[in-house]
C-alpha cells in the first residue's frame, strides 16, 4: 500500500485516491485522475506495468504530484486572460482542451 500524499487538484480539492485508466496505447501509457472532480487527469508512462499494480500506482502518484498547476491552495485561478497552452508531451502531460492536445502544463481558462 502506498503512503504518499496526493497533491491538491486544480479543482481545489485533494483527492483521496487516483483512478488509473488505459488510454488506448497498450501498456506503455496510462492516465490517472482523482476521485475529487474527474475533470483533471495526467498521462504517465507505466513502464509496461500492469495498471492495477502497486508499481503503476507509484508512477501515477508521482506524475500527479509532479504535474504543474495554475493555482495554489487558497488562490483563485486567473480567469481574466486567454487560456494558455504550453504544448509538448512528456511525463505528467495533461490534456489541453483548447488545442486538443497533450500539454506539459495545466491549462487555465474560463
Amino acid at each position: 500500500m502506498n503512503n504518499k500524499k496526493l497533491a491538491i487538484c486544480p479543482c481545489g480539492k485533494t483527492p483521496k485516491k487516483l483512478f488509473i485508466t488505459d488510454n488506448g496505447q497498450g501498456m506503455k501509457w496510462a492516465s490517472a485522475s482523482g476521485d475529487c472532480c474527474g475533470e483533471w487527469s495526467v498521462e504517465f508512462r507505466t513502464g509496461y506495468r500492469q495498471h492495477d499494480s502497486n508499481e503503476c500506482m507509484e508512477l501515477a502518484i508521482d506524475a500527479w504530484n509532479d504535474a504543474p498547476r495554475a493555482t495554489t491552495p487558497n488562490q483563485e485561478p486567473q480567469r481574466d486572460r486567454e487560456p494558455q497552452c504550453t504544448c509538448g508531451t512528456g511525463r505528467g502531460a495533461v490534456f489541453c482542451e483548447v488545442h486538443n492536445c497533450f500539454t506539459g502544463g495545466f491549462v487555465s481558462g474560463p
